[in-house]
């Protein structure tokens, strides 16, 4: 036993009452076995042959008023049942009724109807039950030590007030027609450390508060940004399209213009000249047309419009127009 390390760094945790025993280092060849002794209660054994640093120690500090020690042993499992008394490490006193920490109240509802804001809420629970099972709250334990403290403050602003009650709610006068936030926090006056329990959630009431308050000014620039894009786009596709249409018509009436009342040499409206090379007029196919017009291969989609009949070899235009372009 005596070459058996010992444990160290030992602490207590403790939140509403239940307790959490830690310690180090990890054993390794070894376990740790814990006991708790109390001034006037037997010891007690908790996380016997134990290979973790920490035990929860909770259900042996029942007494929440009685001062407690931590022997932490350090074993061999073969030895458990040797009268020799292993190696083992104290820690330090703990009372679980000055040393607990008070946890978080929770909000159950609030209001704020003109002067008037209005808090609701409850206990924090402990792992101590009643003899009907339920689970007894702090106040429970607790009792008149017990004061609830409420700060509130204008939305917005740093200045902070507060009000204490031993009830579970608070009415208190603000200014009507501005938004308050604010949050509860437990306290035991008696106590020399640890007096302040945990703070609960911050809430805030919605009374003349406008949109950009609830969301900020990021998010409306964002949206006003897409809101000009959107509008600007509404805007100018419209006319671009007019546009690209008129700018279609007028160059297919300019063609048609060139096709009725141009030379006799075929023109090739690819090169603009007319000498695009030998022009072949054999018809590709049976078709009316009763004079050429070569188009270029940009203007030959609808073929609904328009028959194959003159090709310009070195330019590839070919078409003949059938029917008027619309």
């Amino acid at each position: 036993y005596e070459e058996l390390p010992t444990a160290v760094n030992i602490t207590w945790s403790s939140i509403n009452f239940k307790t959490i025993l830690q310690w180090q280092p990890k054993p390794s060849g070894y376990f740790y076995t814990v006991e708790i002794h109390g001034r006037t209660s037997d010891v007690k054994r908790k996380c016997i042959l134990t290979s973790e640093t920490e035990c929860d120690v909770t259900d042996a500090l029942r007494n929440v008023k009685e001062t407690y020690t931590a022997h932490i042993l350090s074993v061999m499992r073969a030895e458990m049942d040797n009268f020799e008394e292993p190696p083992f490490a104290v820690s330090e006193k703990f009372t679980p009724y000055s040393q607990t920490v008070i946890g978080k109240p929770e909000i159950k509802d609030y209001s704020q109807e003109g002067s008037k804001l209005n808090v609701m809420f409850k206990d924090p629970l402990t792992p101590y039950v009643f003899p009907n099972g339920s689970f007894q709250s702090i106040q429970d334990i607790f009792q008149h030590d017990l004061e609830y403290k409420l700060y509130y403050w204008k939305d917005q602003s740093s200045g902070k007030k507060d009000v204490t009650t031993k009830s579970h709610n608070f009415e208190v006068s603000v200014d009507s027609g501005k938004s308050y936030c604010f949050y509860v926090q437990g306290i035991i006056p008696s106590r020399r450390e640890n007096r302040n329990g945990q703070e609960s959630m911050v809430l805030c009431t919605s009374v003349g508060r406008n949109i950009l308050d609830e969301y900020g000014t990021e998010v409306f620039i964002i949206l006003a940004v897409i809101a000009v894009a959107v509008i600007t786009l509404a805007i100018v596709l419209p006319v671009v399209l007019c546009k690209r249409k008129k700018a279609r018509a007028v160059r297919e009436k300019e063609l048609l213009n060139e096709s009725t009342h141009g030379a006799t040499t075929p023109v090739c409206p690819c090169c603009r000249s007319h000498s695009c090379g030998p022009v072949d007029t054999t018809p590709a196919a049976p078709s009316p047309c009763s004079s050429l017009f070569l188009l270029p291969l940009s203007m030959q989609q609808p073929c609904t419009h328009f028959y194959r009949s003159a090709v310009c070899v070195r330019c590839l235009c070919f078409v003949c127009l059938e029917k008027k372009i619309e």
